[in-house]
């Protein structure tokens, strides 16, 4: 719609102008925010095992809120926040919608990660099918930093109908 009118404001000659215009910006702003180089990643896929719950659950049942805890060695939450951060990459390229770090404000080096999939299918699809090598020492680089095992809790929304 936007090129009709620009074609039909202007002329179709200065449409097309104004377009290639706008892909050589493109082209040459690669420098300025480059690609990401992905030839070095491992892409291998890595299967966990299903997550385990308690109820049965629909494959479209959604949204699914992920939430893992993690208690930090003293003098390593700048590392952990750091290697946290290319985690939430990991995350966001898996499939969740949403992502989040919160640290605990009672006890100051237990983190929270918190991130959310659009359905319990699409959490299944993390596990089965979107996690590389890559990804896995991405994850296993931030547990490392881990005093304990990271616990990893499931929540699935309640359905208030069958009351």
């Amino acid at each position: 719609m936007v090129w009709g009118a620009v074609a039909d404001a202007f002329g179709l000659r200065l449409a097309f102008l104004f377009a290639a215009g706008l892909m050589a910006a493109g082209t040459i702003s690669v420098r300025v925010w480059p690609l990401v180089d992905t030839s070095r990643m491992d892409r291998s896929t890595v299967v966990r095992p299903d997550p385990n719950v308690a109820f049965q659950t629909g494959t479209l049942t959604g949204p699914v809120v992920v939430r893992t805890t993690y208690s930090i060695r003293a003098g390593s939450e700048a590392n952990f926040i750091r290697a946290m951060g290319r985690v939430r990459l990991s995350r966001l390229r898996t499939g969740a919608t949403e992502w989040g770090l919160f640290r605990n404000g009672e006890q100051p080096r237990t983190f929270e990660e918190i991130f959310v999939v659009a359905s319990w299918d699409e959490h299944l699809r993390q596990h089965r099918e979107r996690l590389t090598a890559t990804d896995r020492a991405i994850e296993e680089e931030a547990k490392m930093l881990s005093e304990t095992l990271p616990q990893t809790w499931h929540l699935l929304p309640a359905d208030f109908d069958e009351q």
